[in-house]
């Protein structure tokens, strides 16, 4: 008797428009809390980044760099302000690259393109000097070694982890 009467309760409760109301919102709240802490990341990012833009990091090397040449460029020192500028700065600019390459800049470009393949080369050059902790000659060789034979071993180990396909 008792649980009819628990049930009959509850049965008057759920007819009233109020009630249905304040169970509706919490279970909204509810919601979107869970929502939102999936959404917001809650761990801390590690020291070496000062911000993510979509998952990609921004180095504090790369932060402290570019607060380096703003310093270098004023008379009087940094402030917050100017540290807040800059990191906004290098948000908008990682940004503007992601756009970039989603909408395929890179391969249309060709100016880009080639800037881009200028500056691996470069980067390639320089970790193999670094490796070796010596410099290339005048003639762009390494104990006899050309650059040309480097860069061209460095590419033949990316083709052999690449996937190519061509057209008989």
């Amino acid at each position: 008797m008792i649980l009819l009467l628990k049930d009959i309760t509850f049965v008057k409760l759920m007819k009233k428009p109020l009630f249905l109301a304040f169970l509706g919102a919490v279970v909204g709240i509810s919601m979107g809390f869970i929502s939102i802490t999936k959404w917001i990341k809650l761990e801390a990012l590690p020291n070496t980044v000062v911000a993510q833009v979509n998952h990609m990091n921004i180095l504090r090397v790369e932060y402290e760099k570019a607060l380096r040449l703003l310093a270098s460029e004023k008379r009087d020192p940094l402030t917050d302000k100017d540290r807040a500028l800059v990191l906004e700065r290098l948000i908008e600019e990682e940004l503007l690259v992601q756009h970039g390459l989603s909408v395929g800049l890179m391969r249309s470009d060709h100016r880009l393109r080639g800037a881009m393949i200028e500056s691996l080369i470069e980067g390639i050059t320089v970790e193999y000097q670094a490796i070796q902790g010596t410099e290339f000659s005048a003639d762009n060789k390494f104990d006899g070694v050309s650059q040309g034979t480097i860069l061209g071993d460095y590419v033949e180990q990316l083709r052999n982890t690449a996937n190519i396909s061509r057209v008989k």
